[in-house]
């Protein structure tokens, strides 16, 4: 194989062909023996043909350390054009090197030398600290290290005072420093420097500098999480301090000085636990430089320092994620009244605290978004806590809406204190509502008391309203008093609020808890001074002295404005007096037990429920009345009806309407009993159909009852009561005709399973 190679060298000066295909030995040579170059980095091509395989090195004096001859490629077959390759000759004297090339084979022994060298440099100064000759520096004040390469001392000046040179040179490596001082032009600015070699002047290098009119700006971040609320940033080159600027969404922004740190830990932070700067706000970093007047301001970023995320708004809520987020509702609510929230994450209620007070109402709007709280158990003092709920207080103009309760139980105890009879309010939204729950949904949720906690106000919603409640509903749970229940505890209880003030209002609620409860107790309120519409009770109450079936008792201060009206009862209500309890009289309404005001109306309502009448110790009369028990005062009863049982076993004044009528001008219209009265033998008193007790100034129009069980239709002092009023038959009561002047186009209607006479707007249950 040997005999057949062959390897011809072309220098890059001279090409002449070498090679020769019918050349059977190896055979090499080159006009030229050396490949001459100059001092400076420069490079020359060697033209190789051959056909064998081969390769290169480059072979170097003895202690050579600077590998200045690269080549390329340094192996290979065939015709190739090696690309030889020198640096800066930096010496004062010429230099060479031997290039080898070799068979690549190990039964081809062949070897061919070829001789570089490279001249001394010409006098020179070099750049080498920096790529290309412009050295860009930054609008602050910068000190810039330039590396200088020479074969001669040099020396170096600047054209602009603004930039500063230090340093002159020897032969051989050294370097100069570049100072230039910070930029307030607003615009661009150039200098030249210039290095001069002392003994050539013709022999120089140029810098020209380069300073920008803008100072950097950081980049910010921020992370945020339930327990984590941190900004980090870039550093900028020439910052004298760092601060975070804060904006709030009204505009109000404050400053956080960071001093030279890229980080701060928002949350640690004194400014955010105020409650100025809860919620939503906009961050950014402004780096300040040593001069004041050049500064930079990073990117800004939209964070949420106590919530999950939003702004508060209605189209873009806070956002309630986890508990962190639910507890600083209190923080914010003091700043940011009218705030929009959505609850996201289903709550839970371990070591919940309710949230806002009593003096510092809920003032915003609260969206559950139909989340379920569920197993919610709170024991409360009610002497520490008058006011308790989900909510403590919920302010005028506030809501709270779309949220669901499920096996919930509130405990209520007392400790050394006393109970404020008339500032207290218990119930799973709010203690006191002063604003608009609606669409609240309770599920087997109780209230439960120990015994001598009162007097107290209780409701499945709220324990106190001024407000509206609207559209809510309890069912499968109960409201009870103590087991060993005495005269001390005294409730207003209510299925749906406690206490209903003249200024509240309750709209199709319904409830179906079971109540068990003192004093003044109603299916819906308790306490009724306002409005209730659209509303039923479906639970057993189980009471003494004042409750019915929508409300336990009625006084107002209006004149005509509030009133009971299109509700219904189809619960049964007892009246239990416990032996040795020694209250008064009971006062029992299906509806209502006792109107005492003068101008509350009662219309359009009925009761279907069962009332069940024990004895009591008083020497007064229960009044008992299939919808109001007792009228106290001037207010009206119109369009109801009653098609339930009573079955009374103590001293008592019924009437299957009203039971009893204080001698007040007091209207009853348009109303009618078909209930079934049984007496048994304890019973006593005035036992009516249509009305138990009646006085002169009650006036009664268009009322029947059918004789089902009382001794008469009407009893007591008949002055005011028109003709047509009295008993009728069955057939008649279920005859439209009979019920001359009443309005069947838009109240009342008339056939259908149910064959008396029922309301329009209150489906007959």
């Amino acid at each position: 194989m040997a005999a057949s190679l062959l390897i011809a060298f072309i220098s890059c000066n001279k090409e002449q062909d070498w090679y020769n295909a019918g050349t059977t030995t190896p055979d090499a040579a080159i006009s030229e023996t050396e490949l001459v170059l100059d001092g400076k980095s420069e490079s020359a091509e060697i033209n190789l043909a051959t056909n064998m395989w081969w390769k290169a090195r480059v072979e170097y004096p003895a202690g050579t350390t600077d590998k200045w001859c690269i080549l390329e490629p340094d192996h290979g077959f065939g015709k190739v054009q090696i690309k030889v390759t020198s640096t800066r000759n930096y010496l004062e004297k010429d230099r060479s090197a031997v290039i080898v090339v070799e068979g690549d084979d190990e039964n081809t022994h062949f070897r061919k030398e070829f001789t570089v060298t490279q001249k001394a440099s010409n006098p020179y100064v070099e750049i080498t600290g920096m790529e290309g000759t412009e050295l860009q520096v930054p609008i602050v004040r910068s000190v810039n290290t330039v590396a200088v390469k020479s074969n001669n001392e040099w020396t170096a000046t600047s054209d602009k005072d603004w930039c500063k040179v230090t340093g002159s040179g020897a032969k051989g490596d050294g370097s100069l420093e570049v100072e230039c001082q910070i930029n307030t032009t607003g615009a661009v600015r150039t200098a030249q420097v210039n290095i001069v070699s002392k003994t050539n002047s013709a022999v120089t290098g140029r810098i020209t500098v380069i300073q920008s009119e803008k100072f950097d700006a950081a980049v910010l971040q921020v992370e945020k999480t339930p327990t984590v609320f941190k900004a980090t940033w870039t550093s900028v080159v020439g910052a004298a301090k760092y601060e975070i600027h804060v904006l709030k969404s009204d505009g109000t922004e404050s400053v956080i000085d960071a001093g030279l740190e890229t980080s701060c830990d928002l949350a640690a932070d004194p400014l955010f636990a105020t409650p100025e700067y809860a919620g939503h706000v906009v961050l950014s970093i402004v780096t300040v430089s040593e001069d004041p007047s050049v500064f930079s301001t990073s990117n800004t970023v939209e964070a949420n320092s106590h919530f999950t995320s939003g702004k508060g708004t209605a189209a873009d809520p806070f956002v309630i994620g986890d508990k962190e987020s639910l507890a600083n509702i209190g923080i914010a609510n003091k700043v940011l009244p009218g705030a929009c929230y959505k609850l996201s994450y289903v709550p839970e209620m371990g070591g919940f605290m309710p949230l806002c007070s009593a003096a510092d109402p809920f003032a915003g709007n609260f969206d559950g978004d139909g989340k379920t709280i569920s197993g919610w158990k709170p024991t409360v003092m009610a002497d520490e806590d008058p006011a308790y709920g989900f909510f403590r207080a919920v302010a005028e103009g506030a809501s709270v809406k779309n949220l669901k309760f499920s096996g919930c139980i509130l405990s209520l105890t007392k400790g050394e204190g006393s109970v404020s009879s008339s500032n207290n309010g218990m119930g799973f939204v709010a203690g006191i509502n002063a604003g608009e729950i609606s669409d609240i949904t309770l599920n087997e949720c109780s209230v439960s008391t120990e015994a001598g906690t009162s007097p107290i106000t209780i409701g499945a919603v709220a324990g106190q309203n001024s407000g509206k409640v609207l559209r809510c509903s309890s069912a499968g749970g109960r409201l009870s008093a103590a087991e060993d229940r005495n005269k001390s505890d005294e409730f207003n209880c209510g299925g749906i609020v406690g206490y209903n003030t003249a200024t509240g209002e309750i709209n199709g609620c319904t409830n179906a808890n079971e109540i068990i409860a003192m004093n003044i107790v109603g299916g819906i309120a308790g306490y009724n001074d306002g409005k209730i519409v659209s509303c039923g009770n479906r639970g057993k109450i189980t009471a003494n002295y004042y409750f019915g079936g929508v409300a336990g008792y009625v006084k107002t201060t209006g004149k005509g404005t509030f009133k009971i009206s299109k509700c219904y009862n189809t619960g049964t209500l007892v009246m239990d007096e416990p032996a040795g309890f020694g209250r008064g009289a009971a006062y029992v309404g299906g509806i209502v037990s006792r109107v005492h005001s003068t101008g509350t109306a009662v219309e359009q309502c009925f009761n279907s429920g069962e009332l069940i009448i024990g004895t009591t110790v008083s020497s007064s009369a229960m009044r008992i009345g299939g919808i109001v028990g007792h009228m106290n005062n001037t207010g009206t009863v119109t369009d109801c009806y009653f098609c339930g049982n009573a079955t009374i076993a103590g001293n008592a004044n019924y009437g299957g309407i009203v039971g009893e009528f204080a001698d007040k001008a007091c209207t009853i219209q348009n109303c009618y009993s078909v209930g079934k009265l049984t007496k048994t033998e304890t019973a006593g008193g005035i036992l009516n159909d249509g009305f138990g007790k009646c006085a002169k100034s009650a006036k009664i129009k268009s009322c029947y009852a059918l004789s089902n069980g009382g001794s008469t239709f009407i009893g007591g002092t008949t002055t005011n009561v028109s003709s047509e009023c009295a008993y009728k038959t069955d057939a008649e009561l279920k005859t439209q005709s009979t019920f001359s002047g009443w309005d069947f186009s838009t109240v009342w209607k008339i056939g259908g399973s149910y064959a008396y006479p029922q309301l329009v707007e209150v489906p007959h249950m």
